[in-house]
């Protein structure tokens, strides 16, 4: 298997794109480092939805962190008590047959870019099928100008159907007509609580979270495959492969404990970017013009760790938004966080398992210039539409 590409080329003028690019690529830094992003949930507004299936009924709260401690410091049963243990207990239900009791422990998943927890609380009721549920909501105060008050989003689902209402401290009764809703709409309640808008995973379902992650992660992707083009001796993949997961492990553990975020969508860009500069670095390298009019890979090969290890931390926050929409479970934060690293690595060494050989094969059988000229220049212009395409939806 050839290791790199062969050094006899035919005689092009020199590429500037790259020396260009990186100049933009500077630039885009200092707009990345200067974006914070903003919170999403105002601090006296929650949200909330409620399902019910054949296990029980689901209530999903998303509440801001200075909420719910501002609560638990006014409730004197609950202060100082755990912030799961607090949401629960603002929620009352009862079916026609009784009150519903909590079933399991509540969890708790954190949302650090916006200070806030997606809290779960399952319930289950005297009747498998309750016809009627009333939901009592207490954690907005008993006077609506006093410091816990707010305003709760709430939304019940039911097979398709969806009634909302907004909890207040002058509104909290809530009555969800589950059997009407079920005839109306002719279905059934669902098995368990799998069938729901936003997953809930384990620890340790993280893991196969990060596999498809990457690999459903079409610019990722491609700028791996762009590492590799001009080399693929192991002195040259092992750097890269190292600082590349190096690079992106440290952002995506910054972003997703909400230590450092920035706009999703000057990360988005700012990954375009690396793909276009990628591309353009590989022609300039492939068709380069030196005095001997012979190809020297070897400056760039021997710095491509440090493209692959600094383009890596941009990527890392583009795969820290995932777990800024599901949040990480509180309870085992580092093992989620750790499971979902791994399985981005796991995806990657998959794709290079493959795209490796796979390149490997056309040096041999093509003219190996020829070979990756082609795929850096669609790697170029791929990372080009990509640009224009975030640039212009931000």
């Amino acid at each position: 298997m050839p290791s790199s590409i062969p050094t006899r080329v035919a005689r092009r003028p020199a590429l500037l794109v790259g020396r260009l690019l990186g100049h933009v690529a500077g630039a885009f830094a200092l707009l990345l480092i200067s974006a914070q992003s903003p919170s999403a949930h105002p601090k006296d507004m929650t949200t909330s939805s409620l399902i019910v299936s054949s296990q029980g009924v689901r209530v999903q709260t998303v509440m801001p962190d200075a909420l719910v401690k501002t609560i638990a410091s006014q409730l004197e049963t609950s202060s100082g008590g755990p912030r799961n243990a607090v949401v629960a207990s603002g929620y009352q239900l009862a079916s026609e047959s009784g009150p519903c009791r909590v079933w399991g422990e509540p969890s708790a998943f954190k949302l650090a870019d916006i200070g806030a927890r997606r809290y779960i609380v399952d319930y289950r009721c005297p009747d498998p099928q309750p016809r009627l549920l009333q939901l009592r909501y207490t954690l907005a105060g008993t006077d609506a100008s006093g410091p816990a008050a707010h305003e709760n989003f709430f939304q019940a689902r039911i097979a398709g159907q969806t009634v909302d209402t907004v909890l207040t401290a002058r509104q909290q009764v809530f009555e969800i007509p589950v059997q009407r809703l079920l005839v109306e709409t002719g279905g059934s309640l669902a098995a368990s609580f799998d069938d729901q808008e936003i997953p809930m995973p384990g620890p340790w379902d993280f893991l196969s979270l990060g596999v498809v992650h990457i690999l459903a992660g079409t610019d990722h992707v491609v700028f791996l495959a762009g590492l590799f083009l001009l080399a693929l001796g192991w002195r040259q993949l092992l750097p890269v492969v190292t600082a590349f997961t190096l690079g992106h492990s440290l952002t995506l553990a910054l972003s997703a404990l909400g230590i450092y975020s920035p706009e999703p969508w000057i990360a988005e860009c700012f990954i375009a970017l690396s793909i276009v500069y990628l591309g353009a670095e590989n022609l300039h390298a492939l068709f380069r013009k030196t005095s001997a009019r012979t190809l020297n890979l070897r400056a760039v090969t021997r710095r491509r760790w440090i493209i692959a290890g600094l383009f890596g931390l941009i990527h890392g926050f583009g795969f820290s938004y995932i777990l800024a929409d599901l949040g990480l479970p509180e309870g085992s934060l580092w093992t989620a966080l750790i499971g979902f690293n791994l399985g981005v690595e796991i995806g990657q060494l998959m794709i290079i398992a493959l795209f490796v050989p796979l390149l490997a094969w056309s040096w041999q059988r093509f003219n190996p210039t020829a070979v990756s000229a082609l795929a850096s220049a669609s790697i170029l212009l791929a990372g080009c539409w990509w640009l224009a395409e975030r640039a212009l939806l931000s």
